[in-house]
């Protein structure tokens, strides 16, 4: 244990209370899965609407059906039941299709907690290839000059959630021995190091990267409606663009500074 660190043990009884806890929420939310899948059936719950999470609103990305096949195998993995077994391998195969999709950046999301916990349970390598070919299908967002997976906002964004997905590119690096792809996942962390995590350890959410010198408007709307400014870049060549919430006079507390600094590509 490091310098100032304390380890924490638990004693016979303290184990048992946790467990006991443990099982009781395991429980619950089986109640709750079962009442979800047999009430309404292949829904995947995203958002809620008026406090409300079954509505009929569009989705503006589709990146958390894989959740619900997820705790669907949680469940099945600790009551082996195999009532569960068959909701999790529908659950599953209802997102198969999306082992090809080019428009988000969330494929790990999808495909580790339903396929591979699949494949883990089985070694059917069919079930293995799915999570390779979503793999594969991830690393497609590759940008060469800015060395990242663009986001599913635009070619030029790069997310930090994208790190958790960037696992499932490993993955498929590792089962393939393609080195190619190992050097696509590698970059992007490093370029997300580089340019999303701060100084004291926290990390912007969007970093934007812009390949020519250029003045912008200096207001612009965001996607959900917010208003921004934006920097200009001075000095040719590729810039990355910080987002921070600063306040206004005009709309306090809703103005996002844009800071553009240069970076070398």
């Amino acid at each position: 244990m490091g310098k100032g660190s304390r380890e924490f043990t638990m004693n016979a009884q303290t184990t048992e209370t946790f467990n006991q806890r443990a099982q009781t929420a395991l429980e619950f939310a089986g109640r709750q899965l079962r009442h979800l899948v047999t009430e309404h059936p292949d829904y995947f719950p995203l958002y809620s609407v008026n406090g409300k999470w079954k509505h009929d609103s569009e989705a503006w990305t589709n990146w958390c059906e894989g959740f619900l096949g997820g705790m669907l195998w949680i469940i099945y993995r600790h009551t082996k039941d195999a009532w569960w077994q068959e909701r999790a391998e529908h659950y599953s195969r209802l997102i198969e299709h999306r082992k090809t999709d080019r428009e988000v950046h969330d494929l790990g999301f999808l495909f580790l907690p339903t396929w591979k916990a699949w494949y883990d349970l089985t070694g059917d390598s069919t079930k293995n290839q799915v999570v390779i070919d979503a793999g594969k299908t991830l690393a497609l967002r590759f940008q060469p000059k800015g060395r990242y997976l663009r986001s599913f906002v635009s070619q030029d964004s790069i997310f930090i959630d994208i790190m958790m997905n960037v696992g499932i590119i490993f993955y498929a690096a590792q089962q393939t021995k393609d080195a190619s792809l190992v050097q696509v996942a590698v970059d992007h962390c490093l370029t997300t190091r580089r340019f999303l995590i701060r100084g004291d350890g926290s990390a912007s959410h969007e970093g934007l990267f812009i390949s020519k010198p250029a003045s912008f408007l200096s207001k612009q709307r965001t996607r959900d409606g917010a208003t921004i400014r934006v920097g200009r870049v001075d000095k040719p060549g590729p810039s990355t663009v910080s987002r921070q919430p600063i306040n206004s006079p005009e709309t306090p507390g809703s103005w996002i500074r844009l800071s553009v600094a240069p970076i070398s590509i």
